[in-house]
C-alpha cells in the first residue's frame, strides 16, 4: 500500500489553518493580558485617591442609596467611612468630594 502525499494545496490550508489558530491564541492571550493590566491600573489608581483622601474634609453631604448619611460636609474621610461608602456602592461619591483647598 503506497502512502499518498499530501497537495500543495491541502499542505497550504493546513499551514493556514494552524497560522490562524495560532493567531487566535495570541490575541486572546493579549486580551486576557491587556484586560489584567487595565484592572491592576484602575485598582491603582483607586488605591492612591484613597490614600490621598483620607484625613481630607468632604465637601458635600455624602449619602448612601436608602439616604442615610455617611459623611456630612466638612467631615474628615476615615476608613470607616470608605468602607461603609463602598458598601452602599457610593465610594465614587466621597472621592468625588475631596475637599480641594483643605490644608
Amino acid at each position: 500500500m503506497r502512502i499518498r502525499k499530501p497537495s500543495i494545496e491541502e499542505r497550504v490550508e493546513e499551514f493556514t489553518e494552524r497560522t490562524r489558530d495560532g493567531w487566535e491564541r495570541f490575541f486572546k492571550f493579549l486580551t486576557r493580558i491587556t484586560t489584567e493590566k487595565e484592572e491592576e491600573a484602575k485598582k491603582e489608581t483607586e488605591d492612591r485617591r484613597l490614600n490621598m483622601a483620607v484625613g481630607r474634609p468632604v465637601a458635600r453631604v455624602i449619602l448612601d442609596k436608602r439616604d442615610n448619611v455617611i459623611l456630612n460636609k466638612g467631615d474628615i474621610i476615615t476608613y470607616s467611612s470608605i468602607k461603609k461608602a463602598k458598601e452602599a456602592g457610593v465610594l465614587n461619591n466621597i472621592l468625588d468630594s475631596v475637599e480641594r483647598n483643605f490644608g
